[in-house]
C-alpha cells in the first residue's frame, strides 16, 4: 500500500470509512479475506466511536452493495477495491 493510501486511511473520519478501514486492517492482519471478527460488533462500535446500531446498518449496507458477505461473526471481503474506495 502506498504512503498516500496509508495517510488517507489514517485520516478517515467518516464512520463507513472507519468500518471499511477496520475490515481491511483485520483482513490484512489475519492474512485472509474470510475471517471471524476478533471482537464483538458492539466492541467494534466502541473502538470506532459509534453505536452498535450504526455498525449493524453499515454492515447491512456493505452486504447489500455486494462489498462483503457476513454470517454472524464471519466476514468475507468480496470487493476489496470498494472497501478501499470508502476509506
Amino acid at each position: 500500500m502506498s504512503f498516500k493510501k496509508k495517510k488517507t486511511i489514517a485520516s478517515t473520519t467518516d464512520t463507513t470509512g472507519k468500518v471499511a478501514k477496520y475490515l481491511l486492517e483485520t483482513s490484512a492482519a489475519l492474512g485472509d479475506k474470510k475471517f471471524k471478527l476478533p471482537i464483538k460488533k458492539k466492541d467494534i462500535a466502541t473502538y470506532l466511536g459509534t453505536t452498535p446500531e450504526t455498525i449493524s446498518r453499515i454492515f447491512k449496507q456493505l452486504v447489500n452493495d455486494g462489498t462483503i458477505a457476513s454470517a454472524g461473526s464471519v466476514v468475507t471481503i468480496l470487493d476489496e477495491d470498494a472497501l478501499v474506495d470508502l476509506v
